[in-house]
């Protein structure tokens, strides 16, 4: 393979990656729904997550905080009295056991 077509290759896999990052995203979505409905009840594990096959997954929280710009300095005050606004993101961790991956390209 020469540059030019390692170059188109690459580009190509990319792209492959950023479709394939997007179609995961609407999946874990309705994956995420599925739980709200209480569809994957019969997936709960031991540890309070989910288990599907070689597949776990729980929904995760990430806290994190937004500050006035005039007291940055002031953040750990700002939280202490409770000034700061408290941003919690939940998303969904999916982790996959190593299996014989079913790919079809």
């Amino acid at each position: 393979m020469n540059a030019k077509q390692t170059c188109e290759e690459i580009i190509r896999v990319k792209q492959m990656i950023r479709n394939l990052e997007d179609r995961y995203k609407l999946l874990t979505a309705s994956l995420q729904n599925s739980i709200d409905l209480g569809e994957c009840d019969d997936y709960i594990n031991e540890s309070g997550g989910y288990s599907f096959k070689n597949m776990t997954f729980r929904r995760c929280s990430k806290t994190t905080w937004r500050y006035s710009p005039a007291v940055k300095e002031l953040q750990e005050k700002e939280q202490a009295n409770n000034t700061a606004k408290q941003n919690v993101s939940t998303y969904l961790m999916v982790r996959v056991a190593d299996a014989e991956p079913e790919l079809e390209f």
